[in-house]
């Protein structure tokens, strides 16, 4: 796996770690493996879209829609995840990659209000089948 190539262990840590349901164990893990895959930046291209991606992972094995970041807070997602980077400081070998977790949290409100649309969504689908299956 490709977060094996990179000594991704928090990955592993937190990929079965989040009880089913439990939506802020779910946004916790999404958050700290976000910033983490982000910040070690292992390729040229993509690291965002990987991250998106791969740190659903936990999210979903939980049972839960996948967070998805919306075109139109694109900007806010880059600005959010630099401000943390910038607060952070450069990854230097044998530095852990969430040195201060205590300044996630814009980031964490942002990743929280665009899954809050998720879930949103997700349930007017849910509420519309139920509604076909009484009819």
């Amino acid at each position: 796996m490709i977060l094996e190539n990179v000594g991704y262990d928090l990955f592993h840590e937190l990929e079965d770690s989040v009880p089913p349901q439990d939506w802020n164990q779910a946004l916790d893990a999404y958050v700290y493996l976000h910033v983490s895959f982000v910040r070690i930046h292992p390729f040229f291209d993509g690291n965002g879209r990987l991250a998106r991606l791969v740190t659903n992972i936990p999210v979903l094995k939980a049972g839960l829609p996948p967070l998805i970041i919306p075109r139109e807070q694109r900007q806010q997602y880059i600005e959010a995840l630099s401000n943390y980077h910038y607060a952070a400081g450069q990854v230097k070998t044998g530095d852990k990659l969430l040195p201060q977790k205590e300044k996630l949290l814009h980031f964490t409100d942002l990743c929280r209000q665009a899954w809050h649309a998720t879930r949103e969504l997700v349930e007017a689908a849910y509420e519309k089948q139920r509604f076909r299956e009484k009819q």
